[in-house]
């Protein structure tokens, strides 16, 4: 795996983490928090799923 992709999904790592604390603590709409958390864990699935990319 690149650097460049190490660091995207470090970075929605931490966005995951600050939404839900953001959701917990200061009582956003939960609609938006698990809509954001989902995007978020589904960019880092396709990030680890796209091996074309690494491999050429």
């Amino acid at each position: 795996m690149t650097q460049k992709k190490r660091l995207i999904i470090s970075f929605c790592c931490l966005l995951i983490l600050l939404n839900f604390i953001f959701c917990v603590f200061f009582e956003g709409s939960k609609i938006s928090c698990i809509a954001n958390i989902l995007t978020m864990v589904f960019t880092i699935v396709g990030i680890t799923q796209n091996k074309n990319g690494d491999n050429q």
